[in-house]
Formats: structure tokens, C-alpha cells, sequence
């Protein structure tokens, strides 16, 4: 035969672990939702770093780009001179030979 206070502690028993149970159960979904919670907020967070580096990607070609063309520009400016003076030589050596092979001939057609 049982005890009634046995039975009684028994119930008791069987009730708190019930209650325990069923608030470990909440417990374990509140933490399932804040972890998804972060995880969601990580994910943004990548999501934004990400668009962060490709625009800072797209600036970097940019620069290099524009870098690359100041330097052509500048080499171009700088050789220009020397371009100039080259061609005016030429002009000239051209006009003398010109010159000079109008004088041969007119001397080797005179004589």
C-alpha cells in the first residue's frame, strides 16, 4: 500500500520536472531565435562589407586607371620637345639636300 505523502511527494515530483522541462523547452527556443537572430544580422553585416570592397574595388581600378593615363600624358608632354626639334632637323636636312641637289645639278647640267 502507498503512502499518501509518498504519493503526494511523487506527484509533486512528476509535476516540477514537467514545469522544468517545459521552460528548458522555452529557454532553448528563445536562444534558437536569437542565434538566428545574429546570424541574420552577420549576414547583413557581410552583405554590407561586401558592397563596401567592390566599391572600393571599382575606385581603385578607377584611380589606376586615371594614374596610368596621367603618366602616358606626361611622358607625351615630355617628349614632345624633343619630338619638335627632331622634325625640324629633319626639315632641315631635307631642305639642304633639296638645296645642295638643286646646286649639283644645276652644275653638272651648266658645265
Amino acid at each position: 500500500m502507498v503512502q499518501p505523502d509518498a504519493l503526494g511527494l511523487g506527484q509533486a515530483q512528476q509535476q516540477t520536472l514537467a514545469q522544468i522541462a517545459a521552460g528548458s523547452r522555452q529557454q532553448a527556443f528563445g536562444e534558437q531565435a536569437q542565434l538566428g537572430q545574429m546570424a541574420a544580422q552577420a549576414l547583413q553585416s557581410g552583405m554590407g562589407i561586401s558592397g563596401l570592397e567592390q566599391s572600393l574595388m571599382g575606385m581603385g581600378l578607377s584611380a589606376e586607371q586615371a594614374r596610368a593615363a596621367a603618366e602616358m600624358g606626361a611622358g607625351q608632354f615630355e617628349l614632345s620637345p624633343i619630338l619638335s626639334q627632331a622634325q625640324m632637323q629633319e626639315g632641315r636636312r631635307s631642305s639642304n639636300m633639296g638645296f645642295f641637289g638643286s646646286m649639283v645639278g644645276a652644275a653638272v647640267g651648266g658645265a
